[in-house]
């Protein structure tokens, strides 16, 4: 028997771990690789010389948001709510340590990492 249960995620906790896995905890399979925020458009966004994944006058993350990313080895990859909703779930069913942190605040550069890994690819393949 089995039970299941739903969790729910601020989009603040989405940000946090974008951010950590943008400014650290990917840069060693990401590296150059780019990334490109297609929705919302740049010029919808607050300059104030933070950067968009970051910034904390409008979260990205808790609207409707495309972004692509080109890994060096020139594939590419969608970020959106359904990748993040996957990768969540992924991350739950088989990265329950590093979903535990992310969840009671408790991540680091690692759990960003996987975080990322299981959005864009639905499982760990890097690290």
């Amino acid at each position: 028997m089995t039970y299941q249960t739903t969790i729910s995620v601020d989009p603040q906790r989405v940000q946090d771990m974008i951010v950590g896995a943008f400014e650290g905890g990917s840069n060693y399979w990401l590296g150059r690789g780019r990334v490109e925020l297609l929705r919302p458009a740049y010029a919808e966004l607050p300059d104030d010389g933070v950067v968009w994944y970051g910034n904390s006058k409008r979260n990205v993350f808790a609207e409707d948001f495309k972004v692509t990313i080109a890994v060096p080895d020139d594939a590419l990859y969608t970020l959106e709510p359904a990748s993040v909703t996957n990768g969540l779930r992924v991350m739950a069913e088989k990265y329950a340590r590093h979903f535990a942190d992310m969840t009671s605040e408790n991540d680091d550069a690692d759990t960003h990492d996987v975080f990322l890994q299981c959005c864009l690819f639905g499982d760990v393949i890097y690290g």
